[in-house]
C-alpha cells in the first residue's frame, strides 16, 4: 500500500494521524500528564546543553538522559510511567463521573429553576394585564349601559336629569352666572344690552359674554343674536328656579 504513495503523503499522513490522536481527550489527556512527571527530562533534552552536562557527569548528553531517565531498575522509572497512566484515567473516567457530572447536572438544575421562576413571574404579569383589561371592559359596559340608561330615561321625559346637571353646575361654580340671565329677563325683557337714554354710547346694562356662553352651552336660553334678545328654556327655568332656591 505504501509503494504508491510518495514521502510527502507518507508525511502528511503521520503527522495528521498524531494531531488527530492529541487531540483526543485521551491521548491529549494522557500526553499532558506524561510531560508534568517527565518535565525535568524534556527540559533537559530541549534546552540544557551537552557541553554541560559532560562536563558535570562527563558523560554525552543521550547518555546522561538515558541513565538518569530510562534506568530500569529503578522504582521511580516505573512510577514516572505508571502515574501518568493513574491520572488519565482518574481524569476520563472518574472525574466526569464524580465531579464534571454533577456539577453539569447541578447547573442545569439551576438554570431550570431560573427559568421556572421566569415564566412563573411572566404568567403573573399575564394574569394581572388579563385583569386590568377585564375590569376596563367591565368598566366599559358599565359606563355605556349607564348612559344608554340615561339617554332612555331623557327620551322619557328630559327632565330627570336635570337635578344632577344643576348639582354639577353648582359644584362648578357657575352657578353665579345666572344672575345676569336672570336680570336680562326680568327686568329688561329679555335685552342682553340696553342702552344709554341720554348718550346712547355707553349702555346701563349688558349681560356678560361669559354668561351668555355658560346658559347657551347649557341649553338654558334661546339666544336670538339679531334682536340680542333671549328667552329661558325649560331647563333654564328649572335651573333658575333652583338657584333662587338656593339663594333662600
Amino acid at each position: 500500500m505504501l509503494d504508491g504513495l510518495s514521502g510527502n503523503e507518507i508525511v502528511g499522513s503521520v503527522n495528521g494521524a498524531l494531531k488527530k490522536r492529541f487531540h483526543t481527550p485521551l491521548y491529549g489527556t494522557f500526553i499532558l500528564a506524561w510531560a508534568a512527571f517527565h518535565w525535568d527530562f524534556l527540559y533537559t533534552a530541549l534546552f540544557v546543553n551537552q557541553d554541560l552536562i559532560y562536563k558535570k557527569t562527563g558523560l554525552l548528553k543521550n547518555e546522561y538522559l538515558h541513565h538518569t531517565f530510562f534506568n530500569y531498575g529503578s522504582l521511580q522509572f516505573y512510577l514516572l510511567w505508571l502515574l501518568p497512566f493513574l491520572v488519565t484515567w482518574l481524569i476520563i473516567w472518574k472525574l466526569p463521573r464524580y465531579l464534571l457530572i454533577p456539577a453539569f447536572k447541578k447547573d442545569q438544575q439551576y438554570r431550570t429553576e431560573q427559568r421556572k421562576i421566569t415564566l412563573s413571574e411572566e404568567r403573573q404579569i399575564e394574569l394581572e394585564e388579563t385583569k386590568r383589561e377585564e375590569t376596563s371592559v367591565k368598566r366599559l359596559d358599565v359606563t355605556k349601559d349607564r348612559v344608554r340608561k340615561e339617554k332612555a330615561i331623557v327620551d322619557i321625559d328630559p327632565t330627570a336629569l336635570w337635578p344632577d346637571e344643576y348639582a354639577q353646575f353648582k359644584e362648578a361654580n357657575l352657578h353665579h352666572r345666572l344672575i345676569p340671565i336672570m336680570e336680562a329677563v326680568y327686568e329688561h325683557a329679555g335685552a342682553t344690552k340696553v342702552a344709554s337714554e341720554m348718550y346712547g354710547v355707553d349702555p346701563v346694562f349688558e349681560v356678560p359674554m361669559e354668561s351668555l356662553v355658560t346658559a347657551d352651552t347649557n341649553d338654558l336660553i334661546k339666544f336670538d343674536r339679531t334682536k340680542e334678545k333671549i328667552e329661558l328654556t325649560e331647563k333654564g327655568k328649572y335651573f333658575i328656579k333652583r338657584f333662587s332656591s338656593d339663594k333662600g
